[in-house]
């Protein structure tokens, strides 16, 4: 099966994935699978003497019956919001269980998983919520994380992507050309470079040693987007292309560079940290702190169409 998969519940960012993965199916003609995991509350023991009013407890516990109910009426209301005359064939599915699991489960067959930036998780202040952090580290697909806040969910503005030279790089470079050219928006190649350690007493680069590292910089972006995508002349002839080095830190340089309108692609791992991480720390950061939709994916995605 190929579909956009989307975690719902009745959260306000969750109603905000599922515009996303709507939008997404319509553009793209893929199927979109609305998968709303329920758990039943855990009830502790009060103390001694304490009366409990069962019949409560027993209307709490929640069934798939009644998850499905809930998912299906927050589809109906995302569909209101899909101002088009386009048609995306939509499937229900609930389970029982972890949220995040289920997702990660689920998405073996998907092309796409969107979730929001923040569900009804116990951590409310978490800017991250623990059901996204699982799937972004663990899902077998490419995942779109969409903000709790902000503009209606719309075209993108412009597609940004980090590259470091890294496999993930690569394959994150892939997936947002393609996004960018079915958006038919511009796509923008953004890397951030810092000095290194400075000799003792030396406080600053020359102007022409700082122009010099930045023009290298600059000669190996475009080497590298080109190696990647296969050209720039046909970059140029369907999608308009924009390299950018800066001087600063990968993770700030990102957020400093994708606005609120546009579409962020990272790879999951750039060079460097601990092998066995799954999430590079500058994934992670514009992950919790983006203003608009984040995508991260790893280099096996690199085959998955967009």
């Amino acid at each position: 099966m190929s579909d956009i998969l989307v975690g719902v519940d009745s959260s306000t960012a969750a109603g905000r994935a599922l515009d996303r993965a709507l939008l997404d199916g319509q553009r793209t003609g893929l199927p979109v699978r609305v998968l709303h995991a329920w758990q039943a509350p855990v009830w502790v023991a009060g103390a001694l003497g304490q009366v409990t009013d069962y019949s409560a407890l027993a209307s709490s516990v929640g069934s798939d019956h009644d998850a499905r109910l809930a998912a299906e009426e927050v589809v109906a209301k995302a569909r209101t919001r899909l101002l088009s005359d386009a048609p995306v064939q939509v499937r229900v599915e609930v389970v029982q269980g972890s949220p995040g699991r289920a997702l990660v489960a689920a998405a073996h067959d998907a092309v796409e998983l969107v979730v929001g930036s923040r569900g009804h998780g116990a951590l409310a202040s978490a800017l991250l919520g623990s059901t996204t952090g699982h799937v972004v580290h663990h899902a077998p697909c490419p995942v779109t994380i969409v903000p709790e806040h902000g503009a209606p969910v719309g075209p993108y503005h412009r597609v940004v992507v980090g590259v470091d030279g890294s496999p993930g790089a690569r394959a994150a470079l892939r997936h947002g050309f393609a996004v960018a050219a079915r958006e038919r928006c511009p796509l923008v190649a953004v890397h951030a470079w810092v000095l290194g350690a400075l000799p003792t007493g030396v406080d600053v680069f020359d102007a022409e040693e700082l122009a010099s590292y930045e023009a290298a910089t600059r000669a190996w972006l475009a080497t590298e987007v080109a190696a990647t995508l296969g050209g720039t002349d046909d970059i140029a002839d369907g999608v308009p292309l924009e390299l950018l080095t800066v001087h600063g830190h990968a993770s700030q340089s990102l957020l400093d560079t994708a606005g609120p309108d546009d579409l962020l692609v990272l790879g999951s791992r750039g060079r460097g940290g601990f092998a066995g991480l799954r999430l590079g720390s500058v994934s992670a950061q514009c992950a919790r702190h983006a203003p608009g939709t984040v995508t991260v994916l790893r280099a096996e995605h690199d085959e998955q169409p967009a």
